[in-house]
């Protein structure tokens, strides 16, 4: 960092917080006005490092997904993620208390009156599903498959099209399916379902990539039947979190990222005899490439150039990034005696170096958190906060 630059400024950019330190950073073009600190939400990851137990709400009746054992301890895949996520924040998988949702609309309700901390059962991302809460990056991706008889040699949609196929009355899909020339038999429930594939009222069953899996844990059905045909109408599924608590969201977050680049899922899909969808070996590779990246990034020499009078060193977000390389090529270009140094380490990190003391302008995604205050006051560090854009 320059020698004239002694205090530290905080900068944020729009949709995402910039945090910038840069003080007495004399930039007209860059530095907004300081702006009065705003109501933060409550830092959910704050309480619940202080309690040092996350409560979780997950589904209690949707084997292999999450369900009950003959004890009522809580089992299935997202019940396995949930216990991963409370690992990377907490450093133990004991130390998470589940709440059972029995009801899918209890999701939203369970989150808004604070009842839970992150809800982790199948949400789809959904326009109406971000109104009062909202999501996780992706960790899973469902739609609908079709179980069949392992001998009907059926292994193309377009096989089904003026087949008779059973389905679940009231269904969203059952209008897609029809328009794919499907002849749709509709029934209440799994019993009726159960009776017309045996009596062979028709080919199949079309239903959800959950709802199949579930049969197929029945070794009496998975010996004969197996889900035949790639899922169509697949839909990502996120985790459930309160409303504008982007730190919260940020180790959230994190946390998903660092499962996927372990193929966590990969191998805990297999072990709940989950038909694969793709989706996750998908992921696990991207995720490496991303963290890959992520690393590259952190390590980034953000060496002060002693050519120069001063420097002015920035790291955080790499989603701002961009924006802060064009606006220091733009001041470089009017002030020879500066350098500008742009780091992309992550909003975390960005923040904890600004606290440090270690650059003058941090860009964040998002809002200080409790902890990150308090670390910048025990460091005796004074910042600005500004916006550059909403």
């Amino acid at each position: 960092m320059g020698k004239s630059f002694i205090r530290l400024s905080l900068i944020f950019f729009l949709p995402f917080l910039l945090l910038s330190a840069c003080a007495g950073f004399p930039i007209a073009s860059l530095e907004a006005n300081s702006v009065e600190e705003t109501e933060q939400p409550e830092d959910t990851l704050t309480k619940i490092r202080q309690r040092d137990k996350i409560i979780i709400g997950v589904s209690t009746d949707s084997p292999p997904f999450a369900f009950l054992d003959s004890e009522g301890k809580n089992i299935g895949l997202e019940v396995d993620i949930a216990r991963f996520i409370t690992k990377e924040i907490l450093g133990s998988v004991e130390k998470v208390q589940f709440i059972p949702i029995f009801d899918p609309s209890k999701r939203i309700e369970f989150l808004r009156t604070k009842k839970i901390d992150l809800a982790i059962a199948s949400i789809r991302d959904l326009p109406q599903n971000k109104q009062e809460i909202d999501l996780s990056r992706h960790y899973y991706s469902s739609g609908f498959g079709f179980l069949t008889r392992k001998n009907n040699g059926i292994n193309s949609w377009r096989q089904l099209k003026g087949q008779t196929v059973c389905a679940f009355r009231g269904g969203y899909w059952n209008k897609a399916l029809s328009r794919m020339g499907f002849e749709l038999i509709d029934f209440r429930s799994f019993n009726e379902v159960d009776l017309a594939l045996e009596e062979e009222r028709c080919i199949g069953l079309v239903s959800s990539h959950a709802r199949i899996s579930a049969v197929l844990q029945d070794p009496e059905w998975s010996e004969q039947w197996h889900q035949a045909l790639p899922l169509i109408l697949s839909v990502p599924w996120s985790m459930g979190l309160p409303k504008g608590d982007d730190s919260f969201k940020q180790a959230v977050d994190d946390a998903i990222l660092k499962m996927e680049s372990k193929a966590f899922l990969v191998t805990r899909e297999a072990q709940w005899n989950i038909p694969t969808t793709g989706y996750v070996q998908k992921q696990a590779a991207l995720a490496k490439i991303e963290i890959g990246i992520l690393d590259a990034n952190r390590l980034q020499d953000l060496t002060i150039d002693k050519a120069y009078d001063n420097n002015i060193l920035i790291d955080g977000s790499p989603i701002i990034s961009p924006l802060s390389d064009r606006i220091a090529t733009k001041y470089e270009g009017n002030n020879d005696n500066i350098k500008i140094v742009v780091g992309r380490s992550g909003t975390n990190e960005g923040i904890k170096k600004l606290c440090h003391g270690e650059i003058d302008i941090a860009n964040a995604s998002r809002g200080m958190n409790q902890a990150e205050i308090e670390l910048c006051l025990t460091n005796g560090i004074e910042y600005n906060r500004s916006a550059l854009c909403f």
